[in-house]
């Protein structure tokens, strides 16, 4: 069971799509069915991805928490 974003910063890999296999970061929930996502390199926060939650595998991680993991 996948468990479902409530706030920004969530740490998540995209599932499906041109950008599938990509690691994300969660700017914003839109709404019950879309969010915003960054990844500091191609999508920033200048510009940054809606993409609907269902092609999208959240993880344990948050934005500040992965600097201890690289």
């Amino acid at each position: 069971m996948k468990a479902k974003p409530t706030e920004a910063g969530r740490v998540v890999i995209s599932t499906r799509g041109h950008d599938a296999g990509g690691w994300y970061a969660v700017l914003s929930v839109l709404d019950d069915r879309q969010v915003l996502l960054v990844n500091g390199t191609t999508r920033g926060l200048a510009k940054p991805k809606k993409k609907q939650i269902k092609p999208v595998s959240y993880t344990h991680l948050r934005a500040h928490e992965t600097r201890r993991h690289l």
